[in-house]
C-alpha cells in the first residue's frame, strides 16, 4: 500500500567543526523515510546521533549535506522567514524540559504559536480551548504555568504542540521527568492524538517501553541508522519532489541496506 510521505530525508550528514582537527560527523549519510500517521521510535545511546537527527528532522538545523522533504516541500529551498513559518505550521514539540513562560497563564502559553502565526484573537482563542480540552486541561487556562504540576505542564506542552494542528508532533523523552503514573497518561494522549488525528509521531526516547508502543523504532549508533522495523520497498518521486513510499515490516534487528 502505498502511503503519502510526512518526511523524506535523503543522503543527510551533520558535520560540527570547521577545522579539519575540529570536525565531528554526527549524523552519516542517513536516509530515512516516514509516511503519514506513523508513530516512530529514535532510539539509541548518547552520542548515537538521535537528538541531532531530531533536530534536523524538525527544521531546528540544518543538515551539512543531503535533502529534506516535508510533505513534498523542498526545505532546502526555503529562506529563513518562510522555514519558521513552515515549522510553526506542520509541526509540534513536546520536551523533556517545558520550554514554556512560567509565570504567564496556561491560555497564553498555549496560544503562542497561533499568536506567531498570526491567528486572529477570537479564533486563537477558540482553538486554545479546544487543544485545552483535549488534554483535560480547560479549568487551568486561567493559571499561572508556574503554579501546575509536572504532569499539567507536560499536558500544556502537548496542547501547544496540537493547537495549530500539525502534520507531525516530535516528542523529546517526553516522560523523562515524570512518575511512571503521569508518564503512562501523557503516553495515552500522544498516542490517542496520532491514532484519532492521524498525526505523525516521533518520539526521542531512552525508554524502552515508550519504544515499543510506536509501530515503528529506529536505532541510531554512531550517526547511522543500524536497525529500523520498516524499511521502504520502493520510493517513487515525481519531478515536484513529493513521494510516496510502500512499506514493509522488517524483521527487528536487520541492518536497514540503503
Amino acid at each position: 500500500m502505498n502511503q503519502p510521505l510526512v518526511l523524506d530525508a535523503r543522503n543527510i550528514t551533520k558535520i560540527y567543526g570547521k577545522k579539519r582537527q575540529e570536525k565531528f560527523t554526527a549524523l552519516k549519510n542517513i536516509n530515512l523515510q516516514i509516511a503519514q500517521g506513523e508513530s516512530v521510535a529514535i532510539i539509541g545511546k548518547s552520542g548515537s546521533g538521535k537528538s541531532t537527527l531530531m533536530h534536523t528532522l524538525a527544521l531546528l538545523d540544518k543538515p551539512t549535506k543531503g535533502e529534506l522533504y516535508l510533505n513534498g516541500d523542498k526545505i532546502g529551498k526555503l529562506n529563513s522567514r518562510r522555514l519558521n513559518k513552515t515549522r510553526n505550521r506542520e509541526l509540534g514539540f513536546v520536551f523533556q524540559q517545558f520550554f514554556m513562560n512560567a509565570n504567564d497563564t496556561v491560555l497564553n502559553n498555549v496560544m503562542l504559536p497561533l499568536r506567531i502565526a498570526g491567528t486572529s484573537i477570537w479564533k486563537r482563542k477558540k482553538l486554545t480551548m479546544e487543544a485545552l480540552r483535549a488534554v483535560d486541561l480547560q479549568e487551568k487556562a486561567k493559571n499561572k504555568a508556574n503554579d501546575l504540576s509536572g504532569g499539567q505542564k507536560q499536558r500544556l506542552c502537548i496542547a501547544r504542540a496540537l493547537v495549530n494542528n500539525p502534520s507531525i508532533i516530535f516528542a523529546d523523552e517526553p516522560t523523562g521527568n515524570l512518575d511512571s503514573q503521569t508518564g503512562a497518561m501523557i503516553e495515552k494522549i500522544l498516542f490517542d492524538l496520532n491514532k484519532e488525528k492521524g498525526i505523525t509521531l516521533i518520539v526521542v526516547t531512552h525508554d524502552e517501553d515508550i519504544a515499543k508502543k510506536c509501530k515503528r523504532q529506529i536505532s541510531l549508533k554512531d550517526g547511522e541508522i543500524i536497525s529500523d522495523t520498516k524499511k521502504e520497498v520502493k520510493l517513487k518521486v515525481g519531478q515536484d519532489g513529493k513521494g510516496r513510499v510502500e512499506l514493509k515490516t522488517s524483521p527487528a534487528g536487520k541492518r536497514s541496506k540503503k
